[in-house]
């Protein structure tokens, strides 16, 4: 038995396993399209369904949920997400920067893709300042207070939280902060 989102982007390297076994038309599967996240009258549900459907909306209505911001060069693309990200959702919404907001890129390179941005906003949320400590490797640089996501699972790593709580591995995809930086 596989289960998966056969309209989730394709993983790397791996390819895009389930959806090709399901277009190979050499295998039953089950659709699930019973919506739990989101109430059934959510614009992101309509428009992530027009989206799967291949439409892609020209309309998008603002809603408390969801809103669309069109740019069309990379340049007013990545200040208008970094104003997002320092400014406007924590004044509009009350969100904090490094608690309650994740960006999401689709590649790592060019002016918009996770390294540059990751610098853009590392400046922008946790600025180096006098006598701060700061560890630079391979061009990148770690600052106490930085947030972190790991993108390689590791099952070996072991760790205990301040509470106590103990376990083995760190998977890709978990996120935490630089505590402490020792040169």
């Amino acid at each position: 038995i596989l289960v998966g989102d056969s309209d989730q982007l394709p993983s790397v390297g791996a390819g895009n396993v389930l959806n090709d076994l399901i277009l190979s038309e050499k295998i039953q599967y089950v659709r699930l399209n019973k919506i739990f996240r989101q109430s059934e009258q959510s614009s992101i549900v309509d428009y992530s369904h027009e989206i799967i459907n291949g439409n892609i909306p020209d309309n998008y209505e603002r809603s408390n949920e969801f809103y669309f911001l069109k740019r069309s060069d990379a340049d007013s693309t990545l200040l208008t997400v970094t104003e997002l990200c320092t400014e406007r959702l924590k004044n509009a919404y009350g969100f904090s920067p490094l608690n309650s907001i994740q960006v999401l890129c689709p590649s790592r390179k060019k002016s918009c893709g996770s390294l540059n941005l990751n610098n853009i906003l590392q400046d922008k949320l946790n600025p180096l300042v006098d006598k701060q400590t700061e560890l630079v490797f391979k061009g990148f640089s770690f600052r106490q207070g930085d947030k972190v996501m790991h993108i390689k699972n590791d099952y070996d790593i072991v760790w205990e939280t301040d509470e106590g709580e103990c376990g083995t591995g760190v998977f890709n995809g978990d996120i935490g902060f630089i505590e402490n930086v020792d040169v």
